[in-house]
């Protein structure tokens, strides 16, 4: 059996702000192959880099000893210079794949940052460590910042591999140049079980404060180094990335990062969460007298429910039952406990005295919270002897209180960030971010309700449909943080649910959600705005293309038969479909269109047949012309080809001639090429008088697109 390491990881910027955040995933349970949507046998790993270094790579001791003054240092960097040449390209399905593999020598983790990366519309990057364990990505083009420089995740084991997909259609357009090679050293495996260290999930009931925790990554020159800290809530409840932490932590280092949901899923178990990391952080406040320093987050992913923020306690009363989580080696989230009152340590700081768990290298920077679970303080280290793993640890915490007002200036203090209104509370609650639930799909004669889960008292709702498509919009009801809507339509729905969030008449936040609300079926052909059903066909001249839009095509599994179009395109999520018909004016045979029901939505929708048929199938106006005494007469008829009968009679297609078309009759002399008459017709047959009595004549009869001449001769 494969033994599985745990490591938590962080993305490192170099000098230049993140844009967007990379997810990484602990232990895969299918191949890392599909999660990457490649196959291995595409990948050439011929190319391999070994790499190996002088220095000694085991942990330094002096980061650990005397915690009061020192941070945890967590690895060495080096630079580097490698780019697409040094790996190798193989073609895949849709288009090729790009393999390089770096093996440091001695490293518990490697990380890179390039200088140059670039990728185009379509490509996506990935990094697995040897045994598949750990998969960082998909990066893309969203991901990269204009400046072209990027830093990736640090990958646990010193052998990783990174892969390159480029489409076709984007071929040679990708740019790729490692700069830097981040070596960890620190070899204490993250997850790790011991009678002292405890995992947030063998304490019940710790998920909010867990997830407002993270761990916190900063480098200089040489050296990168790592903390935790928490997201603290503002008293307008403006869910701001503002992140408590330590200042020591923090001083002299610059491209930070945090990442959030580093733990284990279970106590027994050793499956973690997987990860995402912001590297937009900047520093707003700091104050050395609390070791305090307040981060801002600024590419937060929020809206996703996951995230939360802690309340803080700033009276400056004592607490007992006091906790803190935090992330000692950069390991999961541990938990430590103390039960009794806390003591005052030289003035500005909490101490206490823990009964369960452990702090070390990495703890610095952690919330202390009292009895009801809010910040009263960041953990700034270890105080008298070195403790061994298992001792009772004197831990002493920056007063929040007095962080709150610090040097008396906003980069000092952080009453201005989290109180931005001078409201003057003193005890704010937590919170998980706010979220917008409920469903998507709206069923006939049904009622769907909206949420949204955490607003604050403080806040309002406006809620609203837009963006709608569909003859008539459902019924919506809302109540503070909560509407339902009410479908009893005859024709289907598609449009956008808001939910506009306001506090003291300010917009700050905004929530949307797609719906589908279904009745009948009802489509439109966007182009002409015309109408469309199962019943009533789309038709479409041979070498040209129409666009499709139905409430009753989303997410739906579509397919054609019969004839291959000469085009197709299906956005399952807008409900869209561009279909060209090819050329060939003899063509006869419909695109029949199969819209099947998926499984989410079998009681909801019907499935259906859509037919889109050439307009050759169509009866065809004939022309027919004589004269006498100088008149010309002249009469239009239709007439269906023989193939095209079979083709109507086959699919029971309804087939409406017009009884008094509208056309226009144009009367040429032959001899000089002269216009003679030009008459509005309504009805199938005209008479027009030349004024001669003898002559050639060219009859012309315009119907819509379609233009018919004949000859005729006057005696």
């Amino acid at each position: 059996m494969k033994k599985k390491i745990f490591i938590a990881l962080s993305i490192i910027t170099l000098s230049i702000p993140g844009y967007s955040q990379v997810e990484t995933i602990y232990f895969p349970q299918e191949s890392i192959y599909t999660y990457m949507g490649i196959s291995e046998k595409d990948c050439d790993f011929s190319k391999v880099i070994q790499i190996s270094h002088s220095e000694n790579n085991s942990f330094l001791k002096n980061d650990t000893t005397n915690r009061e003054k020192k941070r945890c240092q967590s690895g060495k960097s080096y630079k580097v210079q490698y780019s697409l040449e040094d790996g190798s390209w193989k073609n895949t399905n849709g288009g090729r794949i790009w393999t390089l593999t770096i093996e440091s020598k001695g490293a518990s983790s490697i990380g890179f940052s390039f200088n140059k990366f670039r990728l185009p519309n379509g490509a996506r990057l990935y990094i697995s460590n040897h045994d598949g364990s750990v998969l960082y990505g998909p990066v893309t083009k969203d991901a990269i910042a204009e400046q072209k420089k990027f830093t990736t995740n640090i990958i646990h084991g010193e052998q990783v591999s990174i892969f390159l997909f480029e489409p076709n259609s984007q071929k040679g357009k990708s740019e790729l140049e490692i700069s830097k090679l981040y070596h960890g050293t620190i070899n204490i495996a993250p997850g790790t079980k011991d009678n002292c260290r405890i995992h947030v999930p063998c304490v019940s009931g710790w998920d909010l404060e867990a997830d407002a925790t993270g761990s916190i990554k900063g480098e200089d020159d040489d050296y990168y180094y790592f903390g935790s800290g928490a997201l603290v809530m503002t008293t307008n409840c403006s869910y701001k990335g503002y992140f408590l932490t330590a200042k020591h932590v923090i001083d002299n280092c610059e491209n930070f990062t945090v990442t959030f949901f580093k733990r284990l899923t279970t106590c027994d178990g050793n499956e973690t969460y997987s990860t995402i990391t912001c590297n937009n952080v900047v520093l707003r406040a700091s104050w050395a007298n609390t070791d305090m320093a307040l981060m801002e987050i600024l590419d937060l992913p929020t809206n996703n429910g996951r995230i939360a923020w802690l309340g803080w306690d700033r009276t400056g009363m004592n607490s007992n039952n006091n906790a803190t989580i935090h992330y000692p080696y950069d390991d999961t989230a541990n938990i430590s406990i103390d039960y009794d009152n806390l003591s005052t340590y030289n003035t500005h700081y909490w101490l206490t005295t823990l009964d369960m768990g452990i702090m070390a290298g990495g703890s610095s920077g952690a919330p202390l919270l009292n009895q009801n679970r809010r910040i009263i303080g960041q953990e700034r280290g270890c105080i008298g002897n070195t403790p061994t793993e298992c001792d009772q640890i004197n831990s002493i915490f920056g007063k929040f209180s007095l962080s709150w007002t610090g040097g008396g200036t906003d980069d000092t203090r952080l009453s201005n960030w989290l109180d931005p209104n001078n409201t003057g509370i003193t005890i704010q609650p937590s919170s998980f971010d706010m979220n917008l639930s409920g469903q998507t799909y709206i069923c006939n004669s049904s009622t769907a309700t909206y949420t949204i889960n955490n607003l604050p008292s403080v806040c309002s709702v406006n809620w609203y449909l837009s963006d709608g498509f569909g003859p008539t919009a459902p019924t919506l009801q809302s109540s503070g943080s909560t509407c339902t809507i009410t479908n009893n339509l005859t024709s289907s729905y598609m449009g956008k649910l808001h939910a506009d969030i306001y506090y003291q008449g300010t917009l700050y936040k905004s929530f949307q959600q797609q719906i589908v609300a279904y009745g009948g079926f009802y489509g439109l052909v966007t182009t002409t705005n015309q109408q469309f059903s199962p019943s009533s066909p789309v038709w479409l001249a041979p070498g040209s293309i129409v666009a499709l839009k139905s409430p009753n095509l989303v997410q739906k599994n579509v397919s054609y038969s019969v004839v291959n179009p000469s085009a197709w395109q299906y956005y399952a999520s807008e409900g869209g479909l561009t279909v060209g018909y090819p050329s060939g004016s003899s063509a006869y045979q419909p695109i029949v269109i199969s819209i099947q029901n998926n499984t989410l939505l079998s009681d909801c929708d019907n499935s259906y047949q859509i037919l889109i048929m050439p307009t050759t199938v169509l009866p065809h106006y004939q022309i027919q012309a004589g004269g006498d005494n100088g008149n010309i007469m002249v009469e239009l008829t239709t007439e269906t080809d023989e193939e095209a009968k079979k083709v109507i009679q086959a699919y029971s297609i309804p087939i409406e001639i017009e009884q008094n078309p509208t056309w226009t009759l144009e009367v040429f002399d032959a001899a000089s090429g002269t216009k003679l008459i030009t008459k509005n017709v309504t009805g199938t047959s005209a008479v027009v008088a030349t004024g001669k009595s003898r002559g050639v004549f060219v009859v012309r009869a315009t119907i819509g697109k379609e233009v018919l001449s004949e000859k005729v001769v006057l005696k």
